[in-house]
């Protein structure tokens, strides 16, 4: 065999070797992709297996493209806000994010940094990442990211509190998911609504939209969603006395909850069944499911259940007549609702603040366009002759500074004519003429939709004296830290006007008295804790509360308030600081 036969042989043996070469490498990319891929659809539905996969692919991420790598980083950082490390998974985020060019991948990435700050409680962050999404969501023609956000945002606005617009997502995502026949975002979407629902105490336990929730959960396999839907039934059975339903609705799926092992979910049952057992009297069992809650939200910030869970026990030990245990557990209540309750104030703000820079910007906008407008009609207007342009544009100025000025001044005197209408002057809450019209329909809306609804009056203690002793400047201070002290507390619904003087009402529409009771005891405490340092006097700032509810006052307003009135001079007459419930002889 010559040299060239050899040469030809050498040549074909070096394009198979780099032919082989190409098909395993195609192979070997494609796998990879297989493995993401799977690893995301399977991250919520299968946490197991996606920990599995994600194993795998960090034995080789050498051997992953740029993009793939991405694509690991972001289900990797997903993992780790499922075990509940949130700091460590949004460090990752930021930085994938910031590396990123424009992509369908770093619209999720946004969208998850989103979910993070929901967890660790950064509204303001949150928010600025929020709005962002909401400006490039109509822009978005990725059927898949635009149920993602919808769902993000969902989930942001109930996190925040602002349960209606919460709701109103979960609708878009659940309308998107039935075009699309998307079975998780139909999950998804039934679980944020009945959360949104839920906690504006729409729900009872009977709503077929419960049952639908888990249906479409269970069909999209999602074990987690499911779950938590099954807590608001339980809590429902519970408010209902229905103890032995809830019992059975968790511990068939405990295995279940158990094997997620997700906080949020495990510290949520764990508190039901606590509250199951205490209901039923069962107080070893209570005392070991409050305990398991605690331990179970130990990497969550202040939530309601840890709140229950030291309630819980202070009730337990105080039942045992283990009375100094009960004392210190009742400590950390206070401790933890007031931290809930300034995380709130803070949630109000944070949103507040958000809202009112977007109508600024807003503003700016529209300012902007009408600038525009004007030069648009300034340029047409050069093109024919000079003299008439210039009288033209004067008057048209002239015309329309007018016009704006005059707008302005009706808007501004309309605006004040209204405030001085409704609006007590020094407190900035309803005045008494306003409160009684808006207060009728209220009750009204409740009488017709066989709703409950409370009415809650309270009175300064001593504010004569205070008046008396330390001037009018310090009793209009004190009126105004009062209304600020119960508005952390008020509910977005509620009612709150001051009558006159220094008394308060405070209507609570689709509320039952056993609730206003808790929401009033909340109002007394938050009065009592006002430090009156600022006044450079030291004085005691308390009130007297009497509540009624349409149980035993009916639905009318005067017979609410008159009602609620008399149980308030119960209180004055047995002691002040306290709060009486109408139609009961014992203080609460």
């Amino acid at each position: 065999m010559n040299i060239w036969a050899w040469q030809l042989i050498a040549l074909l043996s070096l394009s198979l070797v780099l032919h082989t070469s190409v098909l395993a490498n195609d192979n070997l990319y494609i796998q990879n992709q297989q493995q993401l891929a799977q690893a995301d659809k399977l991250r919520s539905s299968n946490p197991e297996k996606f920990n599995q996969l994600l194993l795998q692919l960090s034995k080789k991420q050498t051997l992953l493209t740029k993009e793939q790598k991405n694509y690991f980083q972001y289900l990797e950082s997903y993992q780790l806000v499922f075990q509940g490390h949130f700091k460590e998974a949004l460090v990752i985020l930021k930085k994938l994010f910031d590396s990123m060019d424009k992509s369908t991948l770093k619209f999720r990435v946004r969208l998850t940094i989103i979910n993070i700050l929901v967890q660790v409680q950064n509204w303001s962050l949150g928010l600025e990442y929020l709005t962002q999404t909401l400006t490039l969501l109509p822009s978005t023609d990725n059927t898949k990211n635009q149920t993602m956000a919808l769902s993000v945002i969902a989930l942001f606005y109930n996190q925040l509190g602002q349960y209606q617009l919460g709701f109103t997502y979960a609708k878009k995502l659940n309308q998107l998911s039935l075009q699309t026949n998307d079975k998780r975002s139909q999950c998804i979407a039934a679980q944020l609504s009945l959360e949104a629902q839920f906690n504006l105490q729409q729900l009872l336990p009977f709503n077929a939209q419960i049952f639908q929730g888990i249906k479409a959960c269970q069909a999209a396999h999602e074990v987690i969603a499911t779950n938590i839907i099954r807590t608001y039934l339980a809590q429902l059975y519970v408010e209902n006395e229905q103890s032995d339903k809830a019992l059975a609705l968790l511990t068939n799926n405990f295995a279940e909850i158990k094997a997620s092992h997700y906080p949020v979910l495990l510290a949520e049952t764990n508190m039901v069944l606590a509250q199951i057992y205490w209901q039923k009297k069962e107080l070893k069992q209570a005392e070991h499911y409050a305990f398991q809650t605690i331990l179970q939200a130990k990497r969550l910030k202040t939530t309601k259940q840890i709140i229950k869970a030291y309630y819980l026990l202070y009730q337990v030990n105080q039942q045992q007549q283990k009375y100094r245990q009960a004392l210190n557990y009742h400590k950390k209540y206070i401790q933890a609702d007031k931290s809930y309750l300034d995380e709130v104030q803070a949630k109000t703000l944070a949103f507040q603040l958000a809202k009112n820079k977007d109508q600024q910007q807003k503003q700016q906008i529209a300012l902007l366009n009408k600038q525009n407008s004007l030069l648009n009609v300034q340029k047409k207007l050069t093109q024919t002759q000079q003299e008439n342009e210039r009288l033209f544009i004067a008057i048209l100025i002239a015309i329309v500074t007018l016009l704006l000025f005059w707008g302005y001044k009706t808007l501004t005197t309309q605006k004040k004519l209204r405030l001085l209408a409704e609006y007590d002057a020094l407190t900035g809450i309803f005045n008494r003429g306003h409160f009684i019209q808006i207060a009728s329909t209220a009750i009204e809306h409740c009488k017709k939709n066989k709703q409950p609804i409370s009415c809650v009056l309270f009175d300064l203690d001593n504010f004569k004296n205070i008046n008396d002793s330390y001037g009018h400047a310090c009793g209009d201070w004190v009126l105004k830290e009062v209304v600020k002290a119960c508005q952390k507390v008020i509910r977005t619904n509620d009612i709150f006007a001051r009558l006159g003087g220094e008394e308060f009402c405070i209507l609570l529409p689709s509320c039952d008295l056993n609730k206003a009771e808790k929401l009033s005891e909340h109002y007394r405490k938050m009065i009592a804790y006002i430090d009156t340092k600022a006044t450079e006097h030291n004085f005691k700032v308390t009130a007297s509360f009497g509540v009624t509810s349409n149980n035993t006052s009916g639905y009318d307003l005067n017979t609410l308030i008159n009602d609620a009135d008399h149980a308030m001079y119960q209180s004055k007459n047995s002691g002040k600081n306290q709060l009486t419930l109408f139609g009961s002889n014992e203080e609460s």
